[in-house]
Parts: C-alpha cells; structure tokens; sequence
C-alpha cells in the first residue's frame, strides 16, 4: 500500500510539473516572436510568401490551443493575383494529455472565411500542386519521412468551416459552411453537412447548394467503404443515395443507390441559366425524376432497376457503360409510351420561293465513335404525326458502322418492319433503307405522316433504297432501289378521271359536257406498281388501276428530290365489268383513251391527250367499220 501511495505520489507530482512547466511556455513564450521565421521557412520550402498580418495566440490548458488570423499564402510565380488562400481565423486545438504520451489527437479545427482561388497556368499546372518541392528546398519528403495520416487523426473531434468561399475555372461557390461531427482514425466520419452558393459561370446568379451525410465509414486496412445515406441538393433539384466499396485501394468496386426527386426541368434550367429548345408543345419537360442501383468496377458502370420519368412518359430497363475510356455501352430500356412531336421544333412558315427548306446535315463524325448495342421496347408512340405501337427497335453501333434491326412495329391496321443502315466509315456516308408495309390503311397513314389525302385504300409496301452522302439533299439525290406498292379498294383523289374523259369526248364531239359530277376522285379496286429508282428518280413501266369499267395502265416518272410527276397512261373504258378472270378485254372495250399526268405530287395535273383520243377514236371507228364490212360480206346480222 506505501509503495502504491509513493507511485501516485510521484506521478501527480510529475504530472504537476509538466503542467506548470506548459502554464510556464505560455506565460513566458510569445509565438508571435516568431513569424518572421516562419514566413522565411514557408517561403524556403514552398517558394510562396505567407503573410501573417493577425496576431497568433496559443493556450495550453485544457487543450494546446492556437489561433492565428489573418493569414495568407501567395501564389507561385507564373499565376494571376496575389492570393492562393487566406483566412479570417483558424483555430487547432490539441489534447494536452496524449501529447505528453507522445499521441497527437487534434480536437476541434475552425476556420472562418476562409478564400481559396485555385487556378492552372498556361501549361496546365495547378497553383495547388507542387507543395514542398521548391527548388530552394529540394526534392519532397518522401513518404516515409511523413508521418502517417492515422497517426495524426486519430481523434478529431469534429470540423467547422464557416462563411467561405471558393473559386475554380470560372466556378465559385461562396457562403461556404462545412460541419464534421468527428473523425476518427481516418475511418469514421459523422454528421457532415455542407452548405453554400454556386456561381456556375461569371455573371450568373449564385444558387444555393447543401449536402448532408450523417455517418461514413471507411477501413483502409480491409480497404471498405461504407455510406449508409447522403442527401444533396442544388437550385431545386434534390438528390439522395448511398454507396459501398470494397477494394477502394487497389482496385475500387462501388455499389450504391441514387435517386432524384420530382423537379420541374423547365424551372431548374431557367434558375442555372440554360436554354432548352423550343417545342411544340410548351407544357413538356415540366417534370423530371429517376432513380438507379449502380455498380462500378474495372472502369465499367452498371445501372440496374433504372427508373425514369419525363412528364407523364415512364422508362424502365437496364444500362452499362462497359468501358469508361472508349465509352462502349449497352442497354435494355421500356418506355410506356411518348409524343415525340410535342418535344419536337415549331413548326416554321412555308417556304416563299426566295427561300427553300435547307438540307439536314447528317451528324457522320459524331457517330463514328459510338460503340452502343441494345434494345427499345415502347408501348406507343407517335412521332412525325404517325401513329405505331408495340415497337420493338434494335441498335448495333460500332466503329462507324450503325444499324437499327430489327424495326417492327403495329400501324394503321397492319405491321411495319424494317432495317435501317447507316455507314460512316468512308468519306461519302451511306444510308441503306429496307422497309415492309403489310396489311397498311394507307389513307390515314398517309393523312398522319405528310398531311396527304391523295391516296387511299388497303394494301402492301415495299421499299428497298440505298443512297451516299453528307446531307439529306445529297442522300436523296443519289438513291437507288425499288419501290413496290400493291392496294386494293381504295381511290387517288386530286381527279375525276372519268370525268376528265367525258369532258375531252364532249369537247371533240363539239357538244356541251354532260351533267356528271367531278368527284376530283378516281376510285380503284386494285392499284399496283413497282418502280426503279435511279439517282433519286423513280421509274414505273407496269402502273395498272382497275375498276368495274376502267383500265389504266402505263409508265412513267416521279422524282423524289423535286416531287415532279410524268406520266402517260392509257385509260381503258369498258362497255362492261368482265364478269370472270381472263375475259377478253378487247371484246369488252368501249374506248381507249391517252392520259397525261404532270405537275407535282402534291398538286398532280391529269389531262387526258387530245391528240391520243382523236386517233383511238379513229381507230375505234375503223374497226367498227371493218367489223361492219364483215358482217355485210358473210351475211350475218
């Protein structure tokens, strides 16, 4: 028991005297006497001038304490203005009794307004790099002459930083608040929570930005991270999320979640200054959000459970940068369904004839590095007025070389599919186009996709074109392919051919025209055409339309650069419909009447030839004559 008591007596008294030995360093030592050596040491080891204006305190119990402010430290040479970083006031505090057991735990840091500007010169050095390797001092310490981190912090009892600000490449962030609950051994973090402004660009209005993260937690020894919730937000957009690591030494593998809350995107863009397009509809892009797991691991990031909505469209799937340097990516995404004109351009004002619709530039060097393969499924869709569903489109892109297969789709009563192709890889870019229109109600289709009426009626469509170059003038002037069309029960409005012919007979015959009625409609109970395009012109030689009492038939061209139409077609008038297949149409034949059809696609002018229908007619009257002759030679009635 003595010998207890002589042991705690010898150590309160030791510990006495180290106390009054500290109390004695802080009446009698002034650290202020020594600046100026440690303003020639800075500037020695780092080659930056360290102005210490502020007078520097130091308390020694409870804690060793020191404050100093205002300070400064200047920027190397070869960088604009003075300042690297400066402080109003800093405080460290340090626990007196590990320090005497050699432990340095560091209790509380506060700085106040601190002003960091941080910059790159002509040469892209940062004016915060390069610390301690001036050239007055020699090489950096190396890492073992540095004490380790966790050595230092091993207990830090928390961080404030208040009223700072900020400054990089024209991005400043200003009311700058930052609070650590602790720090312990560099593994565990509690209770940050970030706020402040953001300049995004000079002139811009600062917006207000906060970040909290109630607890971290990081193993560098089992090398594990560990954020069980975060929450950010910036203007009024608002995220939240959590993250895991494994490996974060060596060889990082991240997985977490994120999310972002409803946000209208109209007003985030209008408060961070951007400018969205114009659309058709001005009530789009009014509410955004998303939310994703996501892993990250050998330079390859996978978002899974994606979730997203813009207005009232939602997309589900997958997606996977699968090479962050080359940015090769695939996907498997679902849309419900979307407008895609609301988000479209205004409409602009017809063309005068001074000025004409300017051709496309096709985006050839963009896609050349595009390495992207996947799906896209959507329910609806209705884009460039057409209507579809059940789409199904699949994408392959690499090295130049894209191409959408397989394209299927519900439309207009029937089924569309078809291939698209797209190669940039040589100097002229070249389109391949391969589209199947099977069972199509072409007269709503035709309404929906270019506002035309002219055709109507149910049927197929092929269209098999190839075409080269750098915009869609030159794409069109160039192609190459077939057309087939093949429809039944239906009419090409725009003219009455019927009545167009009883109007020319009325006019040879020098009678007035008959009462009949100009439909400005022929109707058919079959149409069909294949046609040859050659350099954007399409070339038909077996046009036939039939009804109950007429025959047309005939060649001719149509561009599909200008939309000039040339056609001669002859217009066979029955006495009467041909009551099986294979009826002798010569029997049944009335008349055979020369058309010509000119003008445009959009405005076609049909006409029947006079000339043409003065000869048939003649020859009608030559034949009856001759079949008259006969019947008088050989006696019959």
């Amino acid at each position: 028991m003595r010998a207890l008591r002589i042991i705690a007596f010898a150590f309160g008294g030791l510990l006495a005297l180290l106390v009054l030995a500290l109390i004695g360093v802080w009446l009698i030592v002034n650290p202020n006497d020594y600046k100026d050596r440690i303003i020639r040491e800075v500037k020695a080891s780092t080659g930056r001038e360290l102005a210490l204006p502020g007078a520097i305190r130091l308390s020694v119990f409870p804690w060793v304490a020191l404050e100093l402010g205002p300070a400064s430290l200047g920027n190397p040479a070869g960088f604009q203005g003075g300042e690297f970083v400066s402080v109003e006031h800093a405080a460290l505090r340090v626990r007196l009794l590990p320090l005497l057991h050699r432990r340095l735990q560091i209790g509380h840091i506060q700085i106040d307004q601190l002003n960091l500007n941080l910059q790159k010169n002509a040469a892209g050095t940062g004016n915060w790099e390069n610390f301690g390797s001036h050239p007055a001092s020699g090489a950096p310490a190396s890492d073992s002459e540095r004490a380790p981190a966790g050595s230092i912090f091993q207990s830090l009892a928390g961080v404030t930083l208040s009223n700072s600000r900020i400054v990089y490449d024209g991005l400043t962030i200003s009311g700058l608040n930052v609070s650590i609950g602790g720090v312990s051994g560099e593994y565990h973090l509690a209770d940050l929570s970030i706020t402040g402004q953001l300049q995004s660009k000079p002139g811009a209005s600062p917006l207000p930005f906060a970040f909290t993260m109630p607890a971290a937690n990081l193993d560098l020894n089992q090398q594990t991270l560990q954020i069980g919730q975060f929450a950010g937000q910036y203007a009024s957009a608002k995220l939240s999320g959590s993250l895991k690591g494994e490996r974060v030494v060596d060889h990082p593998a991240l997985t977490g979640s994120v999310e972002l809350e409803p946000v209208a995107l109209q007003a985030l863009a209008a408060q961070l200054g951007i400018s969205l397009p114009k659309t058709r509809d001005s009530q789009v892009l009014s509410r955004l959000s998303a939310k994703t797991d996501f892993d990250y691991a050998d330079k390859a990031v996978h978002l899974r459970n994606l979730q997203a909505q813009l207005d009232d469209s939602h997309l589900q799937g997958s997606v996977a940068v699968t090479d962050l340097d080359t940015r090769a990516a695939t996907f498997a995404l679902n849309l419900d369904h979307i407008d895609i004109d609301r988000y479209r351009a205004p409409v602009q004002s017809a063309p005068t004839a001074q000025t004409s619709t300017p051709s496309a530039q096709l985006p050839s060097n963009a896609l050349k590095s595009l390495d992207l393969h996947g799906s896209f499924a959507i329910g609806s869709a209705k884009f460039s007025g057409m209507t579809m569903s059940d789409l199904n489109l699949g994408l392959q892109a690499r090295d130049g070389l894209i191409q959408l297969t397989p394209l299927t789709a519900k439309m207009y009563g029937g089924r569309y599919s078809g291939a698209i192709t797209y190669d940039v890889r040589n100097a002229a870019p070249e389109l391949q186009l391969n589209q199947q229109l099977t069972g199509i109600d072409m007269a709503p289709l035709l309404k929906d996709a270019i506002n035309s009426q002219r055709l109507s009626g149910h049927g197929n469509a092929t269209v098999t074109l190839a075409g080269h170059g750098s915009d869609s003038d030159a794409i069109m002037k160039s192609l190459n392919g077939k057309i087939d069309l093949n429809l039944a029960e239906g009419a090409v409005t725009g003219a009455d051919l019927a009545y167009e012919i009883g109007v020319a007979q009325a006019l040879l015959k020098r009678q007035a025209p008959t009462g009949a009625v100009n439909t400005r409609q022929t109707k058919f109970d079959a149409l069909r055409m294949t046609a040859t395009v050659t350099d954007g012109v399409a070339k038909t030689t077996d046009l036939l339309a039939a009804t109950s009492y007429l025959r047309v038939s005939g060649q001719g061209t149509t561009s599909l650069v200008t939309k000039a139409i040339d056609l001669r077609l002859v217009a066979t008038v029955l006495k009467e419909p041909p009551q099986a297949q294979g009826a002798d149409l010569a029997q049944l034949t009335l008349a055979e009447i020369p058309v010509t059809v000119t003008g445009t696609a959009d405005a076609p002018k049909v006409r029947p030839d006079l000339q043409g229908l003065v000869k048939s007619q003649l020859q009608q009257k030559a034949k009856d004559l001759i079949k008259d002759k006969l019947k008088g030679l050989f006696g019959t009635h």
